[in-house]
């Protein structure tokens, strides 16, 4: 009786009529937190070096980005239907995982915090993590600049960051000049903690070995300060609403039926939690591009969106560079040029004054990424240099990145009429390659692509789901 009241639950929950890929984004989520959890728990203990985990890490992410391609090619829907009722119960399984694995997170941050463990600075490290990061501070003090009636590029001061914000020091990007020129694969705190007291002994607010600009276009903050000028102390908040707001709009987008899958994947999506206590900002973009990508049928709406994800955070830029292609192909060369036109107008509407105002700071800060040393912490391929199993040079990844963005985008740009949402993975896929690779350029592929997906299906009726892209889904004969 029981067993039939769960398979009656579990059928309820997760239907017989979605389409089957959709499926896949449990399993990619826990290779994900597989993937993330191995490579922090190693950066933190110092055993970063350690080839055995590397490459465990790098398999763990090949196959997440092998799922989430899956999960966007409409005939998995077909190639999985005869599997369904086995594909069903293995997400459940890694449902179950997902949410052991977030109480178990809740508890070993109990544990740590009571002081169990050989490593007295453990504790720390964790805390730390779910805090305000240097990209948060940044965002939060230019918005109180700006409301101050300051050009935020010209009176960004990380080291008053650091105090106003209570932020710890290993939460500062550090970059490898100065003091820290010979470090790798990452200075000490002990030195962070020295370069910051030296700075503060010669009131000196841009020390050569911090990140000590603002390093995102404009509407990082923009978007931030009304909620900042009616009182918001807290901007994590802002970032908590904007998943919600993605979480809801896909809700209410999607077939009633398939309401409850949102908000399974919503509540077991760990790192995106995560990513939000960890004072990450990354959610108000990737929410545009969303939007922008799923409403691109309404074209000038669409392009507004997509240009403001790019005058927020440069990682949109890439994204928009495969919805210009999509759109070339959907569209045709004069529509996709004048998306293109109102995209950039987008950008610069919201960055001139700026850029007018201070030009060479303006730039410094957007461009950070390319011209600062960083250091090559991240999940990406850059960890196999820490590692010693490749060489530790910036350019040969630039390289790498360069070949798998073309290589990429010239793919796409002949499969894309056939699988269109593959864009939302393969924009992520020079992140991978990227020297300063940080697990947020990439884990949010699955979810747009679900959201995607999604909010497509919609469009057809219940008796007989099916995306817009893909086959006739028929009742399961299991």
């Amino acid at each position: 009786m029981n067993t039939q009241f769960l398979a009656t639950a579990v059928k309820r929950v997760l239907p017989d009529n979605l389409p089957p890929r959709l499926l896949l984004i449990f399993f990619a989520l826990a290779f994900q937190t597989v993937g993330v959890t191995i490579l922090w728990s190693a950066w933190n203990t110092d055993n970063i070096d350690n080839p055995f985990l590397v490459i465990l890490a790098f398999f763990a992410w090949l196959l997440w980005f092998l799922l989430v391609f899956l999960m966007a090619i409409p005939a998995m829907d077909t190639l999985l239907r005869r599997y369904i009722t086995k594909l069903r119960w293995g997400a459940v399984v890694v449902i179950a995982f997902l949410v052991l694995a977030s109480i178990g997170e809740v508890v070993a941050i109990q544990v740590v915090n009571a002081g169990i463990g050989d490593e007295p600075d453990v504790p720390d490290r964790v805390n730390n993590a779910f805090t305000y990061g240097d990209d948060t501070a940044s965002i939060h003090q230019a918005a109180e600049n700006l409301l101050e009636g300051e050009n935020p590029y010209t009176n960004f001061d990380m080291l008053e960051a650091l105090d106003t914000y209570d932020m710890p020091i290993s939460r500062i990007t550090p970059l490898q000049q100065g003091a820290f020129s010979d470090d790798f694969p990452l200075p000490t705190d002990e030195e962070m903690e020295a370069v910051e007291e030296r700075a503060r002994a010669a009131n000196d607010p841009d020390p050569p070995e911090f990140l000590s600009k603002l390093c995102y276009p404009a509407g990082s903050f923009l978007f931030v300060a009304p909620f900042v000028g009616m009182g918001m102390e807290d901007i994590r908040f802002f970032y908590m609403f904007c998943v919600l707001v993605m979480a809801a709009v896909i809700f209410w987008k999607c077939p009633n039926v398939l309401r409850p899958l949102v908000v399974i994947v919503f509540a077991t999506n760990i790192m995106l939690w995560n990513d939000v206590a960890g004072g990450r900002t990354d959610i108000f973009y990737v929410l545009l591009i969303l939007l922008g990508w799923t409403w691109r049928r309404h074209l000038l709406l669409s392009a507004v969106l997509m240009g403001l994800a790019a005058a927020t955070k440069q990682m949109a830029w890439v994204f928009v560079l495969f919805y210009l292609a999509l759109q070339l192909r959907e569209m045709g060369l004069r529509q996709s040029l004048k998306l293109a036109g109102v995209i950039a107008g987008t950008f610069l509407v919201v960055n001139i004054p700026f850029l007018l105002d201070a030009p060479r700071v303006w730039l410094d800060g957007i461009l950070a990424e390319a011209i600062e040393p960083y250091f090559p912490r991240g999940v990406g391929l850059s960890v196999f240099s820490v590692a010693g199993i490749l060489p530790a040079e910036k350019g040969l990844f630039l390289i790498l990145e360069i070949i798998a963005l073309i290589g990429a985008l010239v793919w796409y740009y002949f499969k894309c009429l056939k699988y269109p949402h593959v864009g939302l993975l393969l924009a992520v896929l020079p992140f991978f390659f990227n020297w300063h690779s940080d697990a947020r350029y990439l884990y949010f592929a699955p979810l747009l692509i679900f959201g995607a997906i999604m909010m497509e299906t919609a469009r057809n009726s219940l008796s007989g789901l099916q995306t817009q892209e893909s086959m006739p889904i028929h009742q399961d004969t299991d």
